[in-house]
């Protein structure tokens, strides 16, 4: 591992890219697909509840 080479921007947004490619493989197994269900009901529930609180 090449540590103090890369700036830490650098270092984060390689770590985040091999993140992506996790997930983008994950997609591929199906795993992923459910998870990304998952965010969007989410997503959708914390839209509805913020609705309601500002009404």
């Amino acid at each position: 591992m090449e540590q103090g080479k890369a700036p830490p921007r650098v270092r984060r947004s390689r770590r985040f890219i091999s993140q992506f490619a996790e997930l983008e493989s994950g997609v591929k197994r199906r795993r992923g697909l459910r998870a990304l269900v998952v965010v969007l009901l989410a997503a959708a529930l914390a839209l509805a509840l913020y609705d309601m609180l500002v009404r």
